[in-house]
């Protein structure tokens, strides 16, 4: 591999981050799990810490969790900043922005978790197509506040 990406690889590992986003946001199990390798790893860190992961997952089996304990969010809103990206031996890094809402109604009204993350990938090609081998969730900062939910659920 040379020292650079092409610009459709870039394009490639960008679709990887929205595909995930997505997937996540829309509690798509099948597409979640198609952003990884066969035996990707998921790393989660809390607020801060970068050091030890709070939880550490690998392969489809154990990251299929990452729907169902998400879903414990009435919704959630991942929206993608800038992102950068470097060819690695074998493969590729890079390290994605995002800030991901995660809204929670109850009887006395609506709260808006929100986390400021950072992705840090590493990316290697499996069966001809980009995949995400390890993804680290740095989360830098969280917020909670009040929040005004649609009257109906988004469809």
């Amino acid at each position: 591999m040379s020292d650079s990406l092409s610009l459709e690889d870039e394009r490639d590992l960008r679709a990887l981050a929205a595909g995930y986003a997505t997937s996540v946001d829309r509690r798509d199990l099948a597409a979640f799990l198609a952003v990884f390798a066969p035996d990707g790893v998921l790393r989660v860190f809390d607020p801060g810490v970068v050091d030890e992961p709070r939880s550490v997952m690998r392969g489809a089996e154990e990251m299929a969790r990452v729907i169902d304990r998400i879903s414990v969010y009435d919704a959630t809103f991942h929206f993608l900043g800038h992102a950068t990206y470097a060819a690695s031996e074998g493969g590729a890094t890079g390290e994605v922005y995002c800030t991901a809402r995660h809204l929670t109604r109850t009887r006395h009204g609506a709260t808006e978790f929100t986390m400021l993350i950072r992705y840090l990938d590493r990316y290697a090609v499996v069966d001809g197509r980009w995949r995400i081998a390890d993804r680290a969730v740095v989360v830098d900062w969280t917020a909670l506040q009040t929040a005004v939910p649609p009257i109906r659920p988004r469809a």
